[in-house]
Protein backbone atom coordinates (compact mmCIF):
# COMPACT_ATOMS: atom_id res chain seq x y z
CA UNK A 1 0.00 0.00 0.00
CA UNK A 2 1.07 3.83 -0.48
CA UNK A 3 0.52 6.98 1.15
CA UNK A 4 0.84 10.57 0.50
CA UNK A 5 0.40 13.53 2.83
CA UNK A 6 -0.33 17.24 1.51
CA UNK A 7 -0.72 20.80 4.18
CA UNK A 8 -3.70 22.67 2.18
CA UNK A 9 -4.81 26.34 3.13
CA UNK A 10 -7.53 26.48 5.59
CA UNK A 11 -9.59 28.56 3.16
CA UNK A 12 -9.27 25.59 0.96
CA UNK A 13 -10.94 22.71 3.16
CA UNK A 14 -14.98 22.91 2.00
CA UNK A 15 -13.73 23.18 -1.18
CA UNK A 16 -11.64 20.05 -1.15
CA UNK A 17 -14.42 18.23 1.18
CA UNK A 18 -17.16 19.62 -1.29
CA UNK A 19 -20.91 19.50 -0.09
CA UNK A 20 -21.72 16.70 2.10
CA UNK A 21 -18.44 15.39 1.77
CA UNK A 22 -19.19 15.02 -2.55
CA UNK A 23 -15.66 16.18 -3.82
CA UNK A 24 -13.89 13.73 -1.60
CA UNK A 25 -16.03 10.36 -2.29
CA UNK A 26 -15.62 11.65 -6.13
CA UNK A 27 -12.03 11.74 -5.58
CA UNK A 28 -12.02 8.13 -3.71
CA UNK A 29 -14.13 6.70 -6.26
CA UNK A 30 -12.00 7.82 -9.38
CA UNK A 31 -8.55 7.06 -8.38
CA UNK A 32 -9.48 4.13 -5.49
CA UNK A 33 -7.72 6.03 -2.76
CA UNK A 34 -8.92 6.64 0.61
CA UNK A 35 -8.95 10.48 1.78
CA UNK A 36 -8.78 11.96 5.47
CA UNK A 37 -8.76 15.61 6.33
CA UNK A 38 -7.60 16.10 9.46
CA UNK A 39 -7.60 20.13 10.82
CA UNK A 40 -5.27 20.67 13.79
CA UNK A 41 -4.04 23.71 15.26
CA UNK A 42 -4.94 25.64 12.51
CA UNK A 43 -2.87 23.90 9.75
CA UNK A 44 -4.94 21.50 7.31
CA UNK A 45 -3.67 17.95 6.76
CA UNK A 46 -4.95 16.03 4.08
CA UNK A 47 -4.06 12.25 3.66
CA UNK A 48 -4.12 9.82 0.99
CA UNK A 49 -4.07 6.04 1.20
CA UNK A 50 -3.92 3.56 -1.47
CA UNK A 51 -3.28 0.08 -2.92
CA UNK A 52 -0.20 1.97 -5.46
CA UNK A 53 1.74 4.83 -5.86
CA UNK A 54 -0.52 5.80 -9.08
CA UNK A 55 -3.85 5.94 -7.01
CA UNK A 56 -2.28 8.26 -4.33
CA UNK A 57 -0.38 10.41 -6.70
CA UNK A 58 -3.71 11.29 -8.66
CA UNK A 59 -6.21 11.77 -5.54
CA UNK A 60 -3.30 13.89 -4.08
CA UNK A 61 -3.13 15.88 -7.66
CA UNK A 62 -7.04 16.35 -7.63
CA UNK A 63 -7.30 17.27 -3.86
CA UNK A 64 -4.11 19.94 -5.15
CA UNK A 65 -6.41 21.26 -7.62
CA UNK A 66 -9.95 21.48 -5.60
CA UNK A 67 -7.95 23.26 -3.06
CA UNK A 68 -6.10 25.23 -5.61
CA UNK A 69 -2.13 24.64 -4.69
CA UNK A 70 -0.81 24.94 -7.95
CA UNK A 71 2.81 23.65 -8.73
CA UNK A 72 4.94 25.63 -7.08
CA UNK A 73 5.52 28.94 -9.29
CA UNK A 74 8.00 30.91 -8.57
CA UNK A 75 7.47 34.31 -7.99
CA UNK A 76 9.01 36.64 -10.95
CA UNK A 77 9.13 33.80 -13.58
CA UNK A 78 7.67 33.75 -16.81
CA UNK A 79 4.50 31.36 -17.69
CA UNK A 80 2.88 30.47 -20.90
CA UNK A 81 -1.12 30.43 -19.48
CA UNK A 82 -4.60 30.31 -21.57
CA UNK A 83 -7.41 32.70 -20.78
CA UNK A 84 -9.93 29.78 -19.65
CA UNK A 85 -12.56 33.19 -18.43
CA UNK A 86 -12.99 37.04 -18.67
CA UNK A 87 -14.42 38.35 -15.58
CA UNK A 88 -15.50 42.10 -14.96
CA UNK A 89 -12.49 42.76 -12.58
CA UNK A 90 -9.89 40.16 -14.62
CA UNK A 91 -9.29 36.89 -16.01
CA UNK A 92 -9.27 33.20 -15.21
CA UNK A 93 -6.15 31.63 -16.45
CA UNK A 94 -4.54 28.29 -16.85
CA UNK A 95 -1.13 27.73 -15.79
CA UNK A 96 -0.54 24.00 -16.32
CA UNK A 97 -2.34 20.69 -15.57
CA UNK A 98 -5.41 22.16 -15.31
CA UNK A 99 -4.22 24.38 -12.39
CA UNK A 100 -5.78 27.63 -12.43
CA UNK A 101 -4.44 31.64 -11.76
CA UNK A 102 -5.67 34.77 -11.73
CA UNK A 103 -4.81 38.08 -13.71
CA UNK A 104 -6.65 41.38 -11.67
CA UNK A 105 -7.60 43.83 -14.23
CA UNK A 106 -5.04 46.39 -13.20
CA UNK A 107 -2.14 43.42 -13.93
CA UNK A 108 -3.40 43.69 -17.91
CA UNK A 109 -1.67 46.82 -19.48
CA UNK A 110 -0.09 49.84 -18.02
CA UNK A 111 -2.52 52.54 -18.06
CA UNK A 112 -6.47 51.90 -17.39
CA UNK A 113 -8.59 48.76 -18.54
CA UNK A 114 -12.36 50.00 -19.31
CA UNK A 115 -13.17 46.48 -20.28
CA UNK A 116 -11.38 42.98 -19.96
CA UNK A 117 -12.98 42.17 -23.21
CA UNK A 118 -11.55 44.43 -25.01
CA UNK A 119 -7.94 43.48 -23.95
CA UNK A 120 -8.42 39.50 -23.09
CA UNK A 121 -10.73 36.64 -25.37
CA UNK A 122 -11.21 33.07 -24.08
CA UNK A 123 -8.68 30.80 -25.54
CA UNK A 124 -5.92 33.16 -26.18
CA UNK A 125 -2.24 32.09 -25.21
CA UNK A 126 -0.33 34.81 -23.20
CA UNK A 127 3.21 34.93 -21.53
CA UNK A 128 2.92 36.36 -17.88
CA UNK A 129 5.09 36.65 -14.93
CA UNK A 130 3.79 35.55 -11.42
CA UNK A 131 3.69 38.25 -8.85
CA UNK A 132 3.07 35.95 -6.14
CA UNK A 133 -0.65 34.46 -4.82
CA UNK A 134 -3.89 35.88 -3.47
CA UNK A 135 -5.94 35.47 -0.44
CA UNK A 136 -7.09 32.71 -1.11
CA UNK A 137 -4.02 30.98 -2.55
CA UNK A 138 -4.58 31.35 -6.48
CA UNK A 139 -1.35 32.14 -8.14
CA UNK A 140 -1.44 35.56 -8.83
CA UNK A 141 -0.42 36.72 -12.60
CA UNK A 142 0.61 39.78 -14.69
CA UNK A 143 0.85 40.47 -18.40
CA UNK A 144 1.76 43.95 -17.65
CA UNK A 145 4.86 43.18 -16.22
CA UNK A 146 5.96 40.54 -19.20
CA UNK A 147 5.87 43.49 -21.55
CA UNK A 148 9.12 44.26 -22.48
CA UNK A 149 10.48 47.69 -21.95
CA UNK A 150 7.98 47.98 -18.60
CA UNK A 151 8.59 49.61 -15.31
CA UNK A 152 8.86 47.41 -12.55
CA UNK A 153 6.10 49.17 -9.51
Amino acid sequence: SSYGKITIPKASTGKVIGPGGSNIKNIEALTGALVSVQDKDGAVSVSVYGDGVESCESALRMVKKAAGIGPELEKGKAYKVNVTKILDYGAIVEIEDGVEGWIHISEIKHGRVKNVNEELCVGQALHVICIGRNARGQPQMSLKASIKGSKQS
